[in-house]
């Protein structure tokens, strides 16, 4: 018999609960764990659970370590992390992974005399500093999974869990839709996002709606567990009591008749509220992963006939509230996500660029299958292999598999499908009830089994398409998940292991020996120290490593928040990103793309001086600058060899004209590892016409002029004084959107003949094939674009057709009606105009000048009937 525990430990146990509690009801709170920031609070949680913990062993008398059969799978994961963070020999390296000398060409020697080796590259991971954050998070992942299997000691502790998980569900469907209901755009009402707004869909505290599905998928099984409990609870046998009110039922062992209690109630209500939770998120990946989730529930449920005909019942209320839910607050925006599915033709349109992308990560794992490029690096990797070029930034792989299987190889692989596995053998005697001999604890066993097998079903399903795996949030529950599947068959019985092995033959025994191995021991003393000293060294390299990140993440936050806001001044903004950059820089100095952005900002501000800049005092200045922003390019590309925009922003600017054989090789390597980067491409060009080659030159202007609108207006700025737009129109191929900024820079820079050229070229494309099958909305838009390119050319009859088009699809357009009217005005149609006006004024009167004009239009309007009349 244990002895009662004392003070310390008893306080020791409450702090690790309630820091369980921070890990699965707090740190999703934090954008769901994402970023750094919300990775570290998780982190702190983890610190506090190890710290308790240590503190219980320590006041125990006999320290006991329970393993669950994982150990060795975790231990090779991190063993996997350490050895692509090893710098090896560039031999040994190179034998590892041959194909690093022709993506990197530059950072391996060669006996070519003319062959440029800017540095020499030594570790497996393309991205070290992403890797090192990556097992950071991975041992804080394994420290919290090894501390549940301690916490774990019989099934009153798996049914708090499960519960726990399930109130958890519960407490983030109201919040996510609250949230919706009252939407500023802010998270929690008051974190403003970069990008993401609140408005339109169920999101909670998570920036992406299709990881807060996946946390209702976690907990629909947990839920549908606590009802399927409740219900049979209540479905019990009375139990016989003394009193005159209830003789006659004293000892009739009557089932109760009311199944259907408070706590019923309040658990269907919530299960209702997560159900429209997880729909109103209009997710597909989600809404496949919470149907996968309830559907292997209630499937195992059946099974084991562990569902009463109430719970039936209430699951059809349930759903008929859903429904009447849906068809309120959007059931039409559902339907039309989930009609995608089979509308389809292909996975290319219905993955919007995932299918580029996932195409991308299979051709990286061609090249590095057997080490891959190193956990975390998907984010540099990915460019290097996408064929086609995607204004957005893909920072995750889309999906669970194919991002492990290209950073980690088919090792990293390997170890998921070991670790699926033996959470499979070891839920497969519980669902079969073939551990314990009492049928109620076999029948117990069986329900607790079947909401970890719907959890775990939804996370493999939803990760063939989404990256939850790499959201803490969602990984902390799925983690949990885990540890609980892992030791529900030896709480059914204590002592398995043996006796099992010793049962099976062939494969079946070698399956035992892999997955079977759980054991609980006591340690020495010596082994009692070195156990808390790890733990403690596992927690300091977490804290300490995301630390940095954690810290600058408020200015890079704002720094994102900066770069889309139009109100400042250029120049006022760039000054403010700037410094935001320098300290985002100053809390975390390997930041991936801070140095990168600064020194990008640098080196715009040293090729672009300001007049103010040209006198001789400045000069220095400038030269200082070039300095700082080379400085930090060189550190950039040392520590992350990906980054193609760093080797053009390392070269001094005379490199570019004397063509030399560095310039040429770090150009080339540029291209080789980003060769869909504008600056790249412009810088590139530069080269090939200051050496003549025009036709090279104008081929990389061309994509550069057409993928960034920075280029766009920088290559604008220095071509329009040279060529005319003819010329340009022929050697840039200009998209839409660059003929546009095209035709205002020859307007804004009075030159009436190439405005007219590029008008007439851009009436072209609007009036061309399509134009008329875009939507009423777009067409009103296009229409309205054109009346300026007619005034441009003089054609007022067009100029007006354009307006009354425009006016026609979108009649309550104010913006349309106003111009309508004022170009009626100004060609003296003065009766038409009038109309018009007189609708602006009804929705307009404090505009003096429009009444104004109403008032001298109607004055010439009465004035021209009279003359009209004298004829």
């Amino acid at each position: 018999m244990d002895d009662p525990p004392t003070t310390i430990e008893r306080y020791a146990g409450k702090a690790f609960d309630w820091a369980l509690y921070g890990v699965l009801l707090v740190s999703p709170l934090f954008m769901g764990g994402r970023g750094p920031f919300g990775k570290f609070v998780f982190v702190c949680f983890v610190s506090v659970m190890a710290i308790a913990w240590i503190v219980q062993s320590l006041c125990r008398k006999t320290f006991v370590l329970r393993i669950c059969g994982a150990e060795w799978i975790i231990a090779v994961g991190g063993l996997l992390l350490i050895f692509q963070l090893i710098p090896w020999p560039e031999s040994v390296l190179l034998t590892l992974s041959p194909n690093l000398r022709e993506l990197l060409p530059v950072w391996f020697s060669s006996p070519d005399p003319t062959h440029v080796q800017v540095g020499t590259w030594n570790t497996i991971s393309l991205a070290p500093h992403a890797t090192r954050q990556a097992l950071a998070v991975y041992v804080a992942y394994a420290l919290f999974f090894m501390l549940l299997v301690q916490r774990i000691r019989k099934l009153d502790d798996v049914e708090w869990l499960l519960r726990s998980l399930a109130y958890g569900t519960i407490g983030l469907a109201v919040l996510g839709l609250v949230q919706f209901l009252t939407s500023n755009g802010k998270f929690l009402w008051f974190y403003e996002h970069p990008f993401r707004t609140t408005d339109g869909v169920v999101k909670g505290p998570f920036q992406n709606q299709n990881h807060f599905a996946h946390m209702m998928a976690l907990g629909i099984g947990p839920l549908l567990w606590m009802l399927s409990t409740t219900i049979r609870e209540l479905a019990k046998p009375t139990t016989p009591f003394k009193s005159k009110r209830h003789s006659r039922s004293q000892f009739s062992g009557k089932k109760r008749h009311s199944a259907v209690s408070l706590e019923v109630l309040a658990i269907t209500f919530g299960i209702g509220l997560v159900a429209l939770a997880a729909m109103l998120t209009f997710s597909r990946g989600g809404f496949l992963a919470f149907v996968a989730a309830a559907f292997v529930a209630t499937g195992l449920y059946r099974w084991q006939n562990l569902v009463h005909g109430a719970t039936l019942k209430i699951a059809a209320c349930i759903g008929i509230v859903v429904v009447a839910a849906l068809c309120i607050y959007g059931y039409e925006p559902l339907a039309q996500r989930l009609s995608t599915l089979q509308q389809s033709q292909s996975l290319e349109e219905l993955s919007h660029g995932r299918r580029a992308l996932w195409d991308a990560m299979l051709s990286a794992t061609q090249n590095f299958w057997v080490t891959g490029t190193g956990i975390g690096s998907h984010a540099d990797v990915y460019p290097v292999y996408m064929s086609k070029f995607y204004s957005v930034d893909f920072t995750h792989g889309e999906s669970g598999y194919l991002p492990l299987l290209m950073e980690g190889g088919v090792v990293a692989v390997a170890l998921l499908v070991f670790a699926i596995g033996l959470i499979l053998y070891r839920l497969r005697p519980c669902l079969r009830r073939i551990i314990p001999a009492d049928p109620l604890q076999s029948r117990r066993g069986a329900a607790l089994a079947s909401p970890l097998c719907a959890a775990i079903a939804a996370s493999l399903v939803h990760s063939t398409g989404d990256f939850v795996w790499y959201i803490s949030a969602c990984m902390s529950w799925t983690i949990l998940v885990m540890a609980v599947a892992v030791r529900l068959p030896n709480l059914l019985q204590d002592d398995v292991g043996d006796d099992t092995a010793t049962s099976f033959e062939g494969s079946r025994a070698f399956l035992v020996k892999i997955f079977g191995w759980t054991s609980h021991f006591s340690v020495s003393p010596t082994g009692q120290a070195i156990t808390c000293a790890t733990c403690m060294a596992m927690l300091a390299f977490s804290v300490t490593t995301l630390w940095p990140a954690a810290r600058a993440a408020k200015d890079w936050n704002d720094f994102r928040v900066i770069t889309r806001n139009a109100e400042h001044e250029q120049n006022q903004r760039s000054d403010r990103e700037i410094a935001l950059l320098k300290r985002t820089l100053a809390n975390d100095p390997v930041h991936r793309q801070a140095s990168l952005l600064l020194a990008q900002a640098l080196w715009r501000a040293e090729n672009q001086p300001k007049p103010s800049d040209l006198d001789v005092g400045s000069a220095e200045n400038s030269n200082a600058i070039q300095v700082s922003a080379q400085s930090l390019a060189i550190e950039a590309f040392s520590r992350n060899p990906l980054q193609g925009s760093a080797y053009v922003f390392a070269l001094p600017a005379n490199a570019l004209l004397d063509q030399s054989q560095t310039a040429n090789a770090m150009l080339e390597q540029a291209l080789r590892v980003r060769q869909h980067d504008a600056i790249v491409h412009m810088v590139r060009g530069k080269q090939l016409i200051a050496a003549g080659q025009l036709d090279k030159g104008f081929q990389h202007w061309q994509f550069a002029f057409n993928h960034d609108p920075v280029v766009q207006a920088s290559l604008l700025e220095q071509l329009r004084p040279i060529f005319p737009a003819s010329f340009l129109i022929e050697k840039l191929e200009p998209e839409l959107a660059g003929l546009w900024q095209m035709y205002y820079a020859y307007r804004e820079g009075a030159e009436k003949e190439n405005a007219q050229l590029l008008a007439k070229e851009l009436i072209s494309r609007l009036t061309g094939k399509g134009f008329q099958s875009e939507g009423l909305a777009t067409r009103a838009r296009n229409y309205y674009a054109l009346h300026s390119l007619y005034h441009q050319i003089g054609d007022a009859q067009q100029e007006i057709e354009a307006l009354q088009h425009a006016v026609e699809y979108q009649p309550d357009n104010y913006s349309y009606r106003r111009a309508l009217a004022y170009t009626l005005y100004g060609q003296e149609l003065y009766s038409q105009a009038a109309k018009h006006f007189k609708w602006c004024q009804a929705r307009r009167s404090d505009d003096q000048h429009l009444s104004k004009t109403l008032k001298e239009c109607v004055r010439r309007q009465i004035a021209a009937a009279a003359v009209n009349i004298k004829r």
